[in-house]
């Protein structure tokens, strides 16, 4: 059976590990947890930890909305796939 890759699609898909609240958190608070993860990771960014077997990992900080846009792009090309497949996603 080919790849994905074989059969033309140039998957620009990732895995996120993010953090997720209750869209009612208090925007002080959401931005104090942001600002302590980015000062957590700083000197990080962009650098592959050698995690996951050595897996091409990247440590990114992006806020809500760049992380809601970023699944948002990657849904149009999983969605394209599954429907050139012949396949229904709902």
């Amino acid at each position: 059976m080919p790849t994905l890759l074989e059969l033309g699609y140039l998957l620009p898909l990732g895995i996120y590990y993010s953090l997720w609240g209750p869209e009612r958190n208090p925007k002080d608070v959401v931005n104090i947890i942001y600002e302590a993860y980015k000062k957590a990771t700083r000197g990080n960014q962009g650098a592959d930890p050698q995690m996951a077997g050595g897996q091409d990992h990247k440590i990114m900080v992006v806020g809500g909305e760049e992380l809601k846009r970023m699944y948002q792009e990657q849904w149009v090309v999983v969605e394209k796939i599954v429907k050139e497949s012949g396949d229904r996603l709902r």
